[in-house]
């Protein structure tokens, strides 16, 4: 079946602010990590015999330096020369007001106009796009893009917030709803930095994610989306990891114990988290976030190298926050408060409504497309599908849960 690659958000040669403070970081390794993963993203395009690659903004970081086009032109040849074509909308990073500006002299390499919506057909694919014209986009640009063309695979390509994602600005905004109603069969977003695989009336529609991680924030596997079709069906979508650095967030609550046995603990949890990163060979970087109960007697983060010697090369301490955490060890009148609490919900079904109702508003409302499928979801593994919404039972658990964890002093 014919198959191709989708990526987005490769910010190749990001500077990486603040890196030149940390003593010892593997600053040459980590500066060179974008390349590195847009370098595997080709050589797997080639071996897979993917028919085209689409990139879906945001190529580079803001104002590249002239080296980082050459190379990038450099590497679409490897690509070009070999048949596969590479289709690229620009994004609110690398829009058209930017250096490098114009097209690429890259012949097989076709960048959208980002004065209007624009088709590139091959032989069973029709794939539409638009580039930003300037680095803050607020129009639903989709709307404008063209019907579908009968009888081939339409693809639309778009940089775009979607609904609003938390962490990313709010550019060209849209809805699943809205790029259905197109009549495409797959949309190839980018802009929001983690996978994303949505289906909405029939549409396949994805955020790759970005290709490399490049800070604490960007942490798990990051890489593009390898997308087999038939005709105009879509038949699989695949997230592979083309990332040679990545960032993890290990929280660790430390027990009670001395100095030696913390630390054997820590090492412990540092060597299971990163294994799978040594075993493909990629450098594993973590923030710790440390939860104690008392002031630790030695210097962590210099015993914590010490330690990890054996794994020099292979994991890197990025930083080490200590956070205290409170004892939550029960007294008796804690545990009668709680006890009161839950007669008094129990017994108000208006209490229990304005609960439901609050609950929803503040961690649902506004939220994206997967946090309304995951209400969804698990309303009917709690009620059942069309079953009645009745919180007082999940709510006495949750309750005798807490209760529970309050004796035993667990976090």
């Amino acid at each position: 079946m014919p198959k191709f690659l989708h990526a987005a958000d490769l910010h190749i040669d990001s500077p990486l602010r603040g890196l030149e403070t940390y003593e010892g970081a593997p600053k040459e390794r980590i500066r060179g990590a974008t390349r590195e993963a847009f370098e595997k993203l080709i050589a797997f395009a080639i071996q897979e015999e993917v028919r085209f690659v689409i990139l879906a903004g945001d190529v580079f970081d803001t104002n590249p330096l002239l080296a980082t086009s050459v190379y990038f032109n450099r590497a679409l040849q490897e690509l070009t020369t070999r048949g596969i074509p590479v289709f690229i909308a620009r994004g609110n990073h690398d829009h058209a007001g930017i250096v490098p500006r114009g097209r690429t002299l890259v012949e097989g390499v076709h960048i959208f106009s980002h004065d209007y919506p624009e088709t590139f057909e091959l032989e069973d694919v029709a794939i539409h796009g638009q580039s930003y014209p300037s680095a803050a986009v607020h129009l639903d640009l989709s709307l404008g893009y063209p019907a579908p063309i009968h009888g081939k695979l339409n693809i639309g390509v778009l940089h775009t917030s979607l609904l609003g994602y938390p962490e990313h600005e709010p550019y060209a905004p849209t809805s699943p709803k809205t790029l259905a109603a197109r009549g495409y069969g797959y949309w190839a977003l980018g802009h929001v930095h983690r996978f994303e695989h949505l289906v909405e009336g029939g549409t396949t529609i994805v955020f790759p994610g970005n290709l490399q991680g490049r800070h604490a924030r960007e942490t798990g596997p990051k890489g593009a989306v390898l997308v087999e079709y038939e005709g105009n069906r879509i038949l699989s979508v695949k997230h592979q990891s083309f990332d040679v650095t990545r960032w993890h967030l290990l929280e660790v609550d430390l027990a009670e114990g001395d100095d030696e046995t913390l630390l054997r603990s820590l090492v412990r949890s540092i060597e299971e988290a990163s294994a799978t990163d040594r075993m493909e060979k990629r450098l594993a970087v973590f923030r710790l976030r440390l939860w104690t109960h008392r002031d630790l007697g030695f210097d962590l983060r210099e015993r914590l190298i010490e330690a990890l010697t054996h794994l020099e090369g292979e994991v890197w301490i990025e930083k080490i926050e200590l956070r205290r955490a409170p004892d939550h060890r029960a007294s008796s009148e804690f545990l009668s408060a709680l006890g009161e609490l839950t007669d008094q919900l129990l017994a108000d079904p208006h209490t229990l409504d304005e609960l439901e109702a609050r609950i929803e508003s503040e961690h649902f409302g506004g939220g994206t497309p997967s946090d309304q499928a995951l209400l969804k979801e698990a309303r009917a593994r709690a009620f059942g599908e069309g079953g009645d919404r009745d919180l007082a039972p999940l709510l006495a658990s949750a309750l005798e849960l807490i209760a529970s964890y309050a004796r035993s002093g667990k976090r």
